[in-house]
């Protein structure tokens, strides 16, 4: 049996400016730029799931599997909205979950 306990939702981080990078080099997270100032990438939100199977507990980051089928923006509203539906139900397996919170979408 799977059973949601809580969540978090951590906000996405902005883009930044890098700026003095020398001798042709590109930053890894680089999106656009050169000639030394470049624009780098922010990160992705994390929709953590606290999940307990069992005797186990284990946190599942639920952000990919949002994006994939949320037809709406993501946002800390509409992610609360979904996942206040599914926190402490039983579930058989993480199939079954995951259909429960696609439903409730």
């Amino acid at each position: 049996m799977i059973t949601v306990q809580s969540f978090s939702y951590v906000p996405s981080t902005r883009s930044t400016v890098i700026r003095g990078v020398k001798n042709n080099r590109t930053p890894s997270n680089a999106i656009s730029g050169g000639n030394g100032s470049f624009r780098g990438k922010g990160k992705d939100p994390e929709i953590n799931l606290n999940i307990k199977e069992e005797d186990e507990e284990y946190t599942v980051n639920y952000y990919s599997f949002f994006k994939e089928n949320l037809e709406r923006k993501i946002s800390r509203q509409s992610v609360t909205n979904v996942v206040c539906k599914v926190i402490g139900k039983d579930y058989q397996n993480e199939a079954e979950l995951d259909s429960a919170i696609i439903a409730n979408m």
